[in-house]
């Protein structure tokens, strides 16, 4: 399953060649997601380019060198996220505060979510600043920390790009 592309440098809609890096970054998880990923190592992409697959786990230091480049101004960037799968039902200062307490854990956040009839809205709308958030919550989404399930049901939106992601509470 891929929960998240990034690619260094780039910006959606425009086309920044000098700083745009010839690697990404593909967040993976599920039973072999990472031997399927690695057998590609050695095809030819669709540009004819020969793949170069490399395990990289979270906590690796080794490439961070070839990210400078980018990372300041990735790391400006604000992501917005969309939270569902809590109990519509609790009190909203409730809902808020514990979606704070677990995403403040990444970075900095703002989250908008609204009542209608005596309910929370179904979607959190949360905005993440930088790109070491965005890998935070990634780290965070599949851990046992106090609060999170691994069950990911919801949207994070890099521009117009989706990728699944939801907590449970």
């Amino acid at each position: 399953e891929v929960m998240h592309v990034y690619i260094p440098g780039y910006v959606e809609g425009t086309y920044r060649r000098r700083n745009l890096s010839s690697f990404a970054l593909i967040y993976l998880r599920g039973e072999g997601a990472e031997e399927k990923a690695l057998s590609l190592s050695g095809s030819c992409s669709s540009g004819g380019d020969k793949l170069v697959v490399e395990s990289y786990p979270f906590h690796a230091k080794h490439l961070d060198h070839k990210f400078a480049p980018t990372r300041d101004a990735d790391n400006k960037r604000p992501h917005v996220i969309f939270v569902n799968g809590y109990d519509t039902r609790l009190p909203l200062e409730h809902v808020k505060s514990i979606l704070f307490e677990q995403l403040s854990k990444c970075g900095r956040v703002q989250i908008s979510l609204y009542e209608d009839e005596g309910f929370v809205s179904s979607e959190a709308y949360v905005t993440l600043v930088g790109i070491d958030a965005i890998e935070k919550l990634l780290q965070l989404s599949g851990s046992n920390e106090e609060g999170w399930e691994k069950r990911w049901s919801g949207r994070l939106q890099y521009a117009t790009r989706l990728v699944s992601l939801s907590i449970c509470f």
